[in-house]
Parts: C-alpha cells; structure tokens; sequence
C-alpha cells in the first residue's frame, strides 16, 4: 500500500514516514498546509487494509473518511494538521531521568510548542494532563512517547481556556534495571572526610553513582535522606537510610535533637543525603527537633527593654540561651506571641505562653489586655514576642492604639453596609490611612482579616463592631506582616444565604381560584396506561424485556414530595418528546427517576456513562470484527486456515533469527499479509444512541458534563424537534426523515452534576438550550428525608402537591418493617432526618453553620445513600435491650468515622447534639 504523508510540520512527517516505512508501507512526503488531523482512502481500498494502517499510527487517531480519488498514485493520505497552531500549547516535560526529557524536548519544541520549562525527579504514573489542547496536540506529544516506548493516560486537569500540557513519564530504561546503578546519590556535607566515608560504604553497597558536594548555602542545616527516584524500589531506600542511620550512630550524633528526616519537598533527579557534621562539631547546628530549650531562636520585641527583666531571667533560668532582644517597631502596639513549630511543643508553649502573661501581670497589662497567639512562622524554630510596656497605667497605651489606626487601611465588607452608617462614622473618627465600604454578597460569618495590623487593634476593633451589630468578628491574620490592609466582613442578619431561603412555594399561584384538592393517588398503573399526578401516559405491552428496569431496584424508593414534582417532570419530557436534561447534586434522584418512570411503563431503557474518554464510537457505533457465526466457512475450516497462516509466519520468523538477521523486506511485507488474512473480517455494529433510535429504547447519557465537548455536539441532530443522526462514521445512512424511521417511543435524558464539581465542562448557551426538558432537581431537605426513613420502617408515602393538587400517597408495604416495633425508633428517624439535613448545609458552608471538610481537596459527601446504609445496618444489628448502643454505632460509622480531622468530628458530634442524639445530648428514652 502506498501512503502519502502530507502536512508542513516536517519534525512530524517525517518521523510518521519513517515509522510507516518501518512497517512495510511505501510512503512519500507532500509538504502542504494542512488544517485537519485525517485519513482519506480511496474507494476501493479494502476496508481491513484501512484498519490496519489506524493500528500502525497510534495514539495518532485521526478522523477516517473515503475519498472519491486520492491524489497521483497513493492508495491512502494522512493529513497531520490542526485548525490551531501547536504554538498556542505551553509544553512542560516532568520526567525522571534528564535524557528521556532532553530527548522529548528535541521532537516537541521544533513542532511549534511553547516552552514551559522541565521538571526532573521521581514520577508516581506516566500521565497528560491537559485544559483546552485539542485532540491533535495531545495526540502528537503521544505518538512521540509511544516511541520511547512510554504509554500515557490523558486527564483533562483544567478549565478550556487552559493552554498548558504537562506531561508526566518515567523513562522505560530504568523499568526492572538494578536501580543502584541506574541513579545518583549524592552526599552533601561540610566535613569532606567524613562524607567520602560514607561515600565508601554506599559503594561497598552497590551504589554505583556515589558522589560527594558541599552542601549549597540555601540548604537547612539537617540531617536529610532524600530518597528521590530510589522510592520506586523500597529495599534500596531502606537500604539507603539504614546505611546512614548506623554511620550516624557511630558518630554518636543524638537523634532525639537531631534526627534524620526524609524531607522530600521538591524532586531530585537521584537521592540526596544531607550530612551538616562540620556544623555540629562546631557548635553552630542547633536542634531542630523535641522540646530542648536550645532548639529556639527567641526574638523579644519592646518598647522598654528594662521593664521586662522578670521575663529575661525566666528564660535564662529555663536553658533558653538563644533569646535576644530589639526595638518594638513604631507601628506595633499591644501583646502578641507568634510561633511555628513551637505549637506542636506543649512544654515549650505553655512555658511561653505562662512567662509572658506573668510579666503582662507584673507590669498591670493583664487586667485589661489580652495576649494574642498567633501560628504564623510556618515550622520554623523561631519565637517572636510583642510587648507595648509603656503608658499602661496611665491608658496612653490605648490611645497609641488608636493613634496607630493611621498606618492601616480598613475596608468594611458587607451585603448591606448602608445599614451601619453609625457604625462607618466611629470608625471614620479613628483616621485610618484609607477607610473605604464595599457591598459584597457572600458574607456568611463575622471575621476580621488582617496582616501586620497589632492584635490589639484587632480586639480593638472587634468591640467596636459588636456594640453596633451586637455580633462580635474573630479575628485572622490572613497576610504577611508587611500587609496594611484590614478587612472587616459583617453579615446582615436579615440576608439569608441560599441554603437558608425557603422553598419557592408556588401553591397559591396554582390555586388563585380557590384551589383543587384530589382524593386520588399519585400513581394508578393500569395494564395499557400510567397515570403521574394529570398526567397519563401510554405502557408497553408484553413482557418486560431485559432492558426494563426490574421493581426489586426501586423496593426502596419513597415518592416525597421532590422526588414527586421531579417525577412528574420527566413524565411531562416524555409526553412531550423533549430531551430532558436534569442537573443537581449527587444522589439526588437523577438517574433513578428516569429509570423509575421506565420501570412503570414497561420501557427499555439503557445507560451510557461518560467521561473524558468517551467517543462518539460508543454513541454512534463502529467497525468489529466479524463473529464467527457470521462467516460463510465453518468456524473449523476459518481455525484451520488461519493456523497454517500463523505456521507460515512463525517459520519465516524462525529462519531469520536462527541466521542472526532482520527479515527482508518481502519477509516482513509476508509476515504482515498472513496476519491480515488471519485476522476476522470487520463488520459495523450500531452504537446505543443509533440501536435505541430504531428500537424504540429510551437512553440516558449520565454524567453529560465529563464528556468532551466535540463528542456531545455529535448528537445535536438527535436533540432537534424531530431527531435525526448522518452515520457519516459508515455509509452515510439516515435515521430520521428520507432514512429509516425513528420508533416512537425514542426518548433521550441526560444527568449531570454543576459545573463546579472537579472535572466537569461547562455546557455552552447554544447547547444546553437544545435539552428543552432541562430542570434543576433541588436537593432533599428534612421532610424529605424523613419521609424516606418513615416509609422504610412503618410503610405508606406522604401526600404531595403538583401544580397546586394534592395527591394522596401510596401505600405499599415497609420495606425494613421489622424495625417499627424497636421502641424510640420513631423519635431516631426524626432526629435523624433533622441531623443529616444540617450535616449537607455544615459540608456546603451555608448559614451559620461551622464549614465541615474546609481544608480538605475533596470536599465530604452525605447522601441518601448513607441514609440507606444506616437503615440496613440498624436492621442487621438491632437486638433487644440494646438499641441504643446498634443506633450510635451506626451514627459513628457512616458519619464520624469518615472523617479525617478531629476539628470535622468536632463540627458533626454538635449537629448530632442539636438534634438530641449526639455524645452529649441524647434525648430518646434512656430506658431503650
């Protein structure tokens, strides 16, 4: 077969010719511009010859069409180019190994990427991560790690209007090689005799890249292994530690003060041993570890150095020998201790703490300011002390306070600051440097945020603000001490927040002329028809196939009163024939809704979940290789045939390796031809979205967000009034109007999270309008959840409203009836109910309510589906006489047990407690 190759970017071309030529293709190289990424073929080219030149240029993955004629004599051309040049992509290489990253550099930067810069050091996974690169961009960085041999997943990291491309990859040569001799250690110290001692053991080891620096003057004085690209193999990192530990111990260096600490912040390109001896043997390496008093560098600021003898000879009695002492700078006023590491030392802070409140007493501070502490040193072994000591008692302190407001600049937050007008005129009598009022609508808690600003102030501030709104704010230092700015957030109390504002309530609107009251049922299912609320709808006949969803799945759906309108508005979608998208939070009934009201109506249903390498291959369809029972030969006669073809290619490969040569060109074009034959032929199979077109099924594309954008736009013809699909992927057939019918009874619904869940796209205006059917599906609120939990236990559905009716509830049996008679279990499910609806607006950060999970990436998720666990858990573990303990060992392990800091625990265990069923309010019958 000859190829052309046809494009501009020769740094690709060629590399692509030479790999096809390598493959036994003829090909010859056309410089043309090229804005498009695809293969064309002629007419006649059989179509397993066209599968098999896509296999041999992967991961490129162009687009495949026919061509009534391919230019001069090729039979096929590949079109390398892109409707966006490569420069407009940041490339940054991260690797492990300098060569696979230089030699990366060398095939990508000629092709037009902009250079991001390297990153050498230890890789956890080969991976591409990637915001707005298009499919072509990614595709070539690809095919050229594939040469080096290194396979990459992609993951789309960022927003579309990301340009970066990060590449992730551990360099194939150091896989399964003796990794002692594959990486460098470097010993890094200030005494080079006994550096090149331990240089020796770690050769005697069978490390073969030892070598000996001194250490950079930007290194910590510690003694560090970092164990870098030897973390791949755990036996020679503890090998490596272990090695330096025991030559340590022969020094007799103190662990205690001094430990060894595999400090990995930042990547290295082999391992790195950090050996400070020179340091230490001089006296200048102070420890870094444990409570010892010489281990901090204390910094005591004041106003009058004389006045603070009683502290000075505190911390000179205590072994505190590195403390000195400096002027309090002009701007600072008040009392304040700031440390780093010291907090994680009760000894050192207490002590602290103690020796400065005790000198604030002695000079009559104490009674009326207070000390503030604040964590603002990182880790670092520094102590700062801030002592205003003169004017206490004669109050000029507090009017140096005041006095001092000129060197900050105040900016007042609010939703509403119009309303504090007395409130902005004291604080404009304090001359700040700059006051300035912004309205800003998320303020959800009282807080003031600052700098260098003196705690004092702060304080000062506080009362000030609490005699005006009667809240008092908590102070933040959020910026460094050379920041001037204060910010002060007030919450009006009138503004309610999202979460607090009540259910939009549309009854009266419905029932102006006096209001419909309805003594039927939600649901009346008859063999031909399904009735939802008004609404009747037609049902399948027959049996239910495979694809109806079965009525074991949903013993447990309740109707409330959500899930009810939610119900009603598919059921509308349908009636309708409109695509109908809904978006809401996870595990609010999305999917399950749908499947619902399929499962009434006897309908098939299928579920497509996408994600980020999702194609249209899977919605449309694609070519597969032919089943057996489809060929005209018996399946004996197909495996006969294609062993002799294998034979054949096994002796011709044999041959050649037993003379010590590569196989000859006609060789290899051979061996390439049996494989061929022996391959199945290729038939096209239907996608879902095509098979559900036909057949009548109805398709839900779950999670349509994660998809890529490209993909979704390939079914905007289905989401038309009157659906339609081009196989342009086969034959170019239609299925809509002039091909072959759509079935009736087609109906297509996606779900999706909000955009502002991790990974997912935003729908662009023009496409989200194509879902007609789209509807938001609020989230369960208590009475939601409590009617859940009462139908599992004591059976029988809440009455609804739809559109200003009521509409009695079913009544089916209790699903975990057997519970009902545990005495109290009524009182539980209601705290329950009210517990884990204050737990969902605690995970969000709405009200008032302390924000659970702040400092976590991924934020906690309570759902139904935790309802439901504790449901069964409570079932399989009741006992009598021992209720009680079954209903808290089940609030632990599906509530507080998931939780990874005691601060969260802290936040739940007060929600369990405002609903009667925490550790320090239980309010059911203790007789239980």
């Amino acid at each position: 077969m000859k190829v052309r190759v046809v494009s501009t970017l020769t740094d690709l071309a060629n590399p692509v010719a030479a790999h096809l030529r390598e493959a036994g293709y003829e090909v010859e190289v056309q410089m043309a511009t090229s804005s498009v990424h695809e293969l064309r073929y002629s007419d006649g080219l059989p179509l397993d010859e066209v599968t098999q030149l896509v296999d041999t240029i992967k991961p490129l993955l162009p687009t495949v069409s026919t061509a009534e004629a391919v230019s001069g004599d090729a039979d096929a051309e590949l079109w390398l180019g892109d409707s966006q040049e490569l420069s407009g992509f940041d490339l940054k290489i991260h690797a492990d190994s300098e060569a696979l990253c230089q030699r990366l550099r060398d095939r990508l930067l000629p092709l037009g990427y902009s250079d991001d810069g390297r990153d050498i050091g230890t890789q956890e996974n080969n991976r591409l991560l990637y915001g707005g690169a298009t499919p072509f961009a990614r595709q070539v960085v690809r095919w050229f790690l594939a040469r080096e041999g290194v396979r990459v997943s992609e993951k789309k990291e960022w927003g579309d209007s990301d340009n970066d491309i990060w590449v992730h990859c551990s360099d194939p040569a150091f896989d399964g090689g003796n990794i002692k001799a594959c990486f460098k250690v470097e010993v890094c110290g200030d005494d080079y005799a006994q550096m090149l001692a331990l240089q020796g053991r770690l050769e005697r080891a069978g490390f073969e890249q030892v070598k000996a620096r001194l250490l950079d003057s930007d290194q910590p004085l510690k003694f560090q292994v970092r164990s870098g690209p030897f973390s791949r193999d755990p036996e020679a990192e503890a090998e490596l530690r272990a090695l330096t530990e025991a030559f340590l111990e022969e020094l007799e260096v103190d662990f205690s003060r001094f430990p060894i600490q595999a400090d990995e912040e930042g990547e290295t390109v082999g391992a790195e041993i950090s050996l400070p001896l020179g340091a230490l043997a001089s006296g200048d390496l102070f420890p870094y570890a444990g409570d010892h008093p010489d281990r901090w560098d204390v910094l005591v600021r004041t106003d009058d150095p004389a006045s603070i003898e009683s502290l000075m000879e505190a911390f000179e009695e205590n072994g505190y020998s590195r403390v000195r002492v400096e002027p309090l700078p002009s701007r600072h006023a008040g009392f304040r201790v700031s440390w780093g590491a010291a907090r994680h030392e009760p000894e050192v802070s207490d002590f602290v703490r103690g020796a400065v409140e005790e000198q604030m007493d002695e000079l009559g501070a104490l009674a009326e300011f207070s000390l503030a502490v604040t964590d603002n040193l990182d880790d670092s072994n520094e102590i700062r002390i801030d002592l205003s000591t003169q004017g206490i008692e004669d109050g000029r302190l507090l009017s140096r306070i005041v006095a001092g407001t000129s060197d900050w600049e105040l900016t007042l937050k609010s939703p509403r600051p119009s309303e504090y007008s007395a409130l902005r005129e004291e604080l404009r009598a304090l001359s700040f440097k700059d006051l300035e009022v912004e309205t800003v609508t998320d303020v959800s808690d009282a807080v003031i945020k600052y700098g260098g600003a003196p705690p004092i102030l702060v304080e000062h501030l506080a009362g000030i603000i609490e005699r005006h709104t009667g809240v008092r704010p908590s102070g933040k230092k959020e910026w460094g001490d050379d920041d001037d700015d204060i910010w002060v957030f007030i919450p009006n109390e009138a503004e309610a927040t999202e979460e607090e504002l009540p259910q939009v309530d549309l009854s009266q609107w419905f029932n102006e002329r006096g209001g419909l009251q309805s003594v039927e049922p939600l649901l009346d299912v008859q063999a031909d028809s399904v009735r939802i609320a008004h609404l009747t709808l037609p049902r399948r006949r027959g049996p239910a196939g495979s694809l109806v969803p079965k009525p074991e799945l949903f013993v447990h759906y309740c109707l409330d009163q959500r899930t009810s309108e939610t119900l009603a508005h598919v059921a509308e979608s349908v009636a309708l024939r409109e695509p109908c998208l809904l978006e809401g939070e996870t595990s609010v009934s999305k999917t399950s809704i749908v499947q619902y009201l399929a499962h009434l109506l006897n309908q098939p249903v299928v579920r497509i979940n996408l994600n980020g390498q999702t194609d249209t291959g899977e919605l449309v369809g694609r070519f597969v290789p032919e089943s057996a029972s489809d060929l005209p030969i018996e399946p004996e006669e197909m495996l006969a045939a294609r062993e002799l073809l294998e034979d054949e290619s096994r002796r011709i490969l044999e041959e050649a390796d037993a003379e010590g040569r590569a196989l000859t060109r006609f060789e290899a074009q051979q061996v390439m031809a049996n494989e061929q034959m022996a391959r199945p032929p290729w038939r096209w199979q239907d996608g879902l979205v095509i098979s559900a077109m036909k057949k009548g099924w109805w398709v839900i594309l779950d999670e349509l967000n994660l998809a890529e954008p490209q993909i979704l736009e390939r079914l905007n013809s289905v989401l038309e009034r009157t659906p339609m699909l081009v196989l342009t992927e086969h034959d170019n057939s239609v299925i809509g109007p002039g091909g072959t019918p759509v079935h009736p009874d087609f109906r297509i619904f996606a779900t999706m999270n909000p955009a502002e869940y991790a990974g997912r796209s935003t729908l662009s205006p023009a496409y989200r309008d194509r879902w007609l059917g789209a509807r938001f599906v609020p989230s369960p609120g208590e009475s939601e959840y409590h009617a859940m939990l009462h139908f599992l236990v004591f059976g029988g559905e809440p009455d609804v409203q739809i559109f200003g009716r009521q509409y009695l509830g079913g009544q089916r049996d209790a699903p975990l009836g057997q519970l009902a008679s545990v005495e109290g279990v009524a009182e539980f499910l209601r705290a329950l109910a009210r517990f884990h609806s204050a737990l969902e607006g605690a995970v969000g950060g709405g009200g008032r309510t302390a924000r659970l999970g702040a400092r976590r990436r991924e934020r906690y998720v309570f759902t139904r589906r935790g309802l439901l666990s504790i449901m069964d858990y409570l079932t399989c573990n009741i006992e009598d006489g021992d209720s009680i303990r079954a209903m808290r060992t089940a609030l632990y392990r599906y509530y507080i047990g998931r939780l990874s800091s005691a601060q969260d625990q802290s936040v739940v265990c007060r929600l369990l407690d405002a609903a009667g069923i925490g550790p320090t309010t239980w309010t059911l019958d203790e007789s239980l």
